[in-house]
């Protein structure tokens, strides 16, 4: 068999989306379907150390079915960018695609599905701010020895022509190697598989009442005592919806009302941006409302 038809005979259902939209329920259903396995695609539910504020995936729903890039990778080690996202659920889907004909790609970070789909060669502006910040915390954390470890690992010639004991300036060629790494996708980069991009779309009353009910919710499993333990140990570049808001309750700078307030509306602020993000740069997806997402799926596919 030629193994270019083999490679197109695969295919990778993608469902993306506003969060409270569904979609973790929905890959579920598809998965189940088709015997197969979700590669998770949110860029919070990838630490370990997030929970609650991050709606990952329940116990059940992970019994159910293989989910990978879930509490797989620590806030306190090198963050996961895009495109470290893409070459590691690349790597995963050519493993799945050996035994299996489907994958599903379930997750709400429009800007990880774009570094799959498209290629990702040069870090974005906010993988540098991460970088930066990952670099920073490495040295307070773990000292210069931390630094020159890591930077050898990356360039180890570049690492020889500069001055051990600046730190200042280990630090500079350490972000500097994070930041500009070529990904080990090819520059001429094209996702070797076929794929259908779903994108689901609640009316916005039905989201938003969705977004406050489970903000509700997760007052109600212990976001507080989570957010808590979290406090002052957070990466600035990792804080997110549920966490910062909680932690200004914390700081006194709001009541616990005011902060949850706020987490429900930077939600419903954030669901606008991702809608945002998938209507500019997902020209070629399927928009689906919720309650007939799953049919009409099946019916594509």
């Amino acid at each position: 068999m030629d193994p270019a038809s083999n490679l197109n005979s695969k295919k990778l259902i993608i469902i993306t989306g506003p969060t409270g939209s569904g979609k973790t329920d929905l890959s579920i259903a598809i998965a189940k379907h088709f015997g197969t396995e979700i590669i998770n695609c949110d860029s919070r539910q990838v630490y370990k150390e997030l929970g609650v504020a991050v709606a990952k995936p329940s116990k059940e729903h992970l019994e159910a079915i293989t989910h990978h890039f879930v509490s797989s990778h620590s806030i306190y080690e090198k963050p996961i960018s895009a495109g470290s996202f893409a070459q590691l659920a690349l790597e995963k889907l050519n493993l799945i695609f050996k035994e299996k004909d489907v994958a599903v790609l379930c997750g709400g970070t429009g800007f990880y599905i774009s570094a799959l789909l498209n290629g990702f060669t040069v870090s974005d502006g906010e993988d540098k701010e991460i970088h930066r910040k990952y670099v920073d915390k490495l040295y307070s954390t773990e000292g210069l020895p931390a630094l020159i470890d890591e930077l050898r690992k990356h360039d180890a010639d570049g690492l020889k022509k500069i001055d051990q004991h600046n730190t200042a300036r280990v630090k500079r060629a350490l972000e500097l190697c994070l930041t500009k790494q070529k990904s080990k996708m090819p520059n001429e980069y094209s996702f070797p598989y076929s794929y259908q991009l779903f994108v689901l779309t609640p009316e916005r009353h039905v989201l938003y009442d969705r977004i406050n009910r489970r903000v509700d919710a997760m007052v109600n499993n212990g976001l507080e005592a989570e957010a808590q333990e979290l406090h002052g140990f957070l990466p600035e570049g990792i804080k997110t919806v549920g966490y910062s808001e909680i932690f200004d309750y914390f700081d006194g700078q709001v009541s616990k009302e005011e902060a949850i307030a706020k987490v429900k509306q930077h939600s419903r602020n954030y669901a606008k941006r991702q809608l945002t993000y998938a209507r500019h740069q997902f020209k070629e997806a399927i928009w689906l409302e919720p309650n007939t997402a799953k049919d009409t799926i099946f019916a594509r596919i």
